[in-house]
């Protein structure tokens, strides 16, 4: 039996595809542990986990996510690199705090989300073998392949590559508050500087949630890289209460941005329009962004609630309008759900793009939205076949690619190659 320790951030994307893999391992027979900012242990405790706080015994930080109000309502790099700017004294509490927590618990492996670009540092210091499992949108950094903070279209030609790598520069700025605190400890732990941005993830396994078919052809991929398809439960989910009395019988088109680049409320004013004059019934949620009382009338009076159930919601829905969160997407696809993306921020515009490439779904950018535009995708969505055949084509990808139970048959595979288990 291995002593596992689970590094997650605080947002629910990130916990929501850990927790199902945390849970396998248990049943499997190992002691797992889910690690992570204080916030999450109720999270821990309702899904069964023991829970690690990453941060110093004598740090009381209450709420230790970076609060929205601050950066939600930006978009693109500036989202980035200003929720790394706050969040820099965050990274290094957990610097200071996770690698005795680990030590404390006799952690002897690490499941490690790829939003903690320095689990692998604490894990290098300590002698810790470890996976990379990534939540979101597998950050390439190859320069044949757009940045995952892009939408721009997967072209092998010499001006894309160019294009490619002055996005990745970019990027690089935008993540630099985060490196730098990275490259702090790594100094003072003895341990040599990262040369290249993927050594930030294993080189024993990195598990993906995508679906092979959501990837671009024709890369060069290394073979500890595995597509699994989504780690997603009902059971790690809170339940929430629901007004499914108020559906009615008309096609059902499901709109959230998400809960964390949620906070541009002009946006769901334009969804509102948009959808007005079509046949149909939207619905959506806040994601904790504000009070539904708080909003303006938004027209057509579709149901706006604070949370939704998801999951449950995705199984009626004709269409989601959707942020483009990687989460939400594959909900989407493993229940053949098309789409309509309005990319914030994070990887969301490189989903867009994956997804348009795919052909199951359109994409509008956050500063070319309008309500024409946004009613014609809508409807182009809805009625042609295609982006269903497509939806479909993916979610038969992601019901072969393995799911959770590849994913932990993958980390057992690790634990017996370093004798572990």
């Amino acid at each position: 039996m291995a002593h596992i320790g689970l590094l997650c951030t605080p947002g629910s994307g990130q916990y929501n595809s850990v927790i199902p893999l945390g849970q396998e391992l248990q049943q499997r027979g190992h002691r797992v542990f889910l690690c992570s900012f204080p916030e999450v242990e109720a999270v821990a405790v309702t899904a069964k986990l023991e829970f690690i706080s990453v941060l110093p015994p004598d740090c009381n930080l209450g709420a230790s996510g970076q609060a929205p109000s601050q950066f939600a309502s930006l978009s693109g790099l500036a989202y980035l690199r200003k929720s790394c700017e706050l969040g820099q004294p965050l990274f290094r509490l957990r610097l200071q705090g996770l690698p005795a927590a680990l030590k404390a618990a006799n952690v002897d492996f690490l499941v490690i989300n790829s939003m903690v670009l320095d689990g692998s540092s604490v894990a290098e210091a300590l002698g810790l073998p470890f996976v990379t499992v990534f939540s979101s949108l597998m950050p390439a950094w190859d320069m044949q392949v757009p940045p995952f903070t892009t939408p721009w279209r997967y072209e092998r030609n010499l001006w894309a590559m160019l294009r490619n790598a002055w996005g990745y520069r970019r990027l690089r700025w935008a993540l630099q508050p985060f490196l730098d605190v990275i490259a702090e400890y790594r100094q003072q732990e003895g341990l040599q500087p990262i040369m290249h941005p993927n050594q930030y993830f294993s080189s024993l396994a990195q598990i993906s949630q995508q679906p092979p078919a959501l990837e671009y052809p024709d890369r060069a991929l290394p073979e500890y890289l595995h597509f699994t398809g989504p780690h997603h439960s009902l059971e790690s989910r809170p339940s929430v209460d629901f007004p499914w009395d108020r559906l009615g019988d008309r096609p059902l088109i499901y709109a959230s941005m998400g809960t964390n680049t949620n906070r541009h409320f002009d946006v769901y004013c334009t969804i509102a329009q948009a959808c007005e004059p079509l046949d149909v019934k939207l619905v959506i949620a806040l994601g904790g962004a504000a009070e539904p009382e708080t909003l303006p009338s938004l027209p057509g009076n579709p149901l706006v609630v604070r949370y939704a159930p998801q999951l449950d919601i995705l199984n009626r829905a004709a269409l989601m309008i959707s942020h483009g969160g990687m989460n939400s997407t594959l909900e989407c696809l493993a229940r053949s759900v098309p789409m309509v993306i309005i990319p914030i921020a994070l990887d969301q515009p490189g989903v867009a793009a994956r997804i348009a490439w795919a052909g199951a779904g359109e994409f509008i950018l956050l500063n070319q939205l309008n309500v024409d535009g946004l009613r014609l995708a809508i409807q182009k969505v809805l009625t042609q076949p295609s982006y269903k055949e497509n939806s479909r084509r993916l979610q038969q990808s992601i019901q072969q690619a393995g799911g959770v139970t590849r994913a932990i048959d993958i980390v057992e595979q690790v634990l017996a190659a370093k004798k572990l288990s």
